[in-house]
């Protein structure tokens, strides 16, 4: 049993070729490339952030009614080093104290595994960072055009969401 920890939307890119749709797939996947010893060993699967800035331009083949997703495809380089704004998937039952970023302290015995971008890596969607001399930061640092999502993802991803927008939308009363 894994527990996914997310504040906000970010959804996770994953780099190896193997078609994984629920994080179920995608845990039974990087379970079975381990030993059964560090399996048993590790209390939580640690994935790098990579920032893709609302400041950057929309791709130029998105629509502006797309998913954010579709039109964000513009981020860093530079990945964000784990604990830095990561996230994890964890067993809460092998953890002591849980973060927002990473897992402060498993029980004896269990350690994290930082998980690979190549294998995966979140996607955090945001304004650019405000340094402490209060100019935009991030946005001048060398970028890529990562289209992973709107490629591989895009279709599925955007139905899925129109789809539970359609059947949850009576749900909601306005006022």
């Amino acid at each position: 049993m894994y527990y996914c920890m997310k504040q906000n939307v970010c959804p996770i890119t994953l780099g190896h070729p193997v078609q994984i749709v629920l994080l179920q797939e995608m845990m039974s996947f990087i379970n079975g490339s381990m030993s059964p010893q560090k399996r048993n060993e590790t209390s939580n699967f640690v994935f790098r952030n990579a920032f893709f800035f609302l400041d950057f331009q929309d791709d130029e083949t998105a629509d502006e009614n797309d998913l954010m997703t579709i039109r964000k495809t513009q981020r860093l380089v530079e990945m964000q080093r784990h604990k830095m704004r990561s996230k994890y998937i964890c067993d809460p039952r092998k953890l002591i104290e849980a973060g927002n970023h990473f897992v402060w302290e498993s029980i004896e015995g269990q350690q994290p595994l930082h998980v690979s971008e190549e294998i995966g890596f979140l996607h955090h969607y945001r304004e650019c960072l405000i340094q402490e001399n209060g100019k935009c930061g991030g946005v001048d640092e060398p970028n890529i055009f990562d289209r992973t999502v709107p490629d591989k993802y895009g279709q599925e991803l955007t139905h899925r969401v129109y789809a539970t927008i359609e059947k949850t939308s009576n749900c909601f009363k306005t006022y």
